[in-house]
């Protein structure tokens, strides 16, 4: 994955860490010192395919030493270019990119099936399978009208004052001997 240039800079594959969701593609590229990226986004229609494509190029540092990112995914599928969001800090490079279509979870990242290249890890910090992404998105549907009955709401601190209850806490304590 590495060669040297004229210069005898080092061109490395950055790492990549990704997650989906239906909607979009979470994608976090490992590059230090990255000035001024050159990234492209793009559609490919090919006569049986139609699927997106990512490059980036630009130069960093890799272990405190001076090299070139370069960078070619093709994925799964069509991405939308428009709406996609790009940060960029010191160290790494963050994607949002929208798949074109909504829907089910892509069954991988890249294109081509088999092994994904050793540079290209799923984040486990950000994975949510297609269940659990249903169930964020019931919790996100809160009903703000379902506040306005206030019997539905049980405070056990209410109960302790308002009960005339006998527990066996409130009777006296036998008188410490000396």
């Amino acid at each position: 994955m590495s060669d040297g240039d004229a210069q005898g800079e080092v061109v490395t594959a950055p790492n990549v860490k990704w997650a989906q969701r239906k909607d979009r593609i979470l994608l976090t590229i490992e590059c230090e010192n990255c000035e001024e990226p050159k990234l492209r986004i793009e559609n490919v229609d090919d006569e049986n395919d139609k699927f997106g494509k990512l490059s980036l190029a630009g130069q960093g540092t890799r272990n405190g030493k001076a090299c070139a990112y370069d960078l070619n995914l093709e994925v799964f599928g069509e991405l939308n270019k428009s709406d996609s969001k790009v940060s960029v800090s010191e160290r790494k490079i963050v994607l949002v990119l929208l798949k074109s279509r909504s829907g089910p979870h892509w069954p991988r990242l890249l294109r081509a099936k088999g092994k994904s290249p050793a540079n290209v890890k799923v984040d486990w910090d950000l994975y949510m399978d297609s269940d659990e992404e249903e169930e964020e998105e019931k919790k996100a549907q809160f009903d703000i009208g379902e506040l306005d009955d206030f019997s539905k709401f049980d405070d056990p601190l209410d109960k302790d004052v308002h009960t005339d209850s006998d527990d066996s806490d409130d009777e006296d304590l036998p008188d410490l001997v000396k």
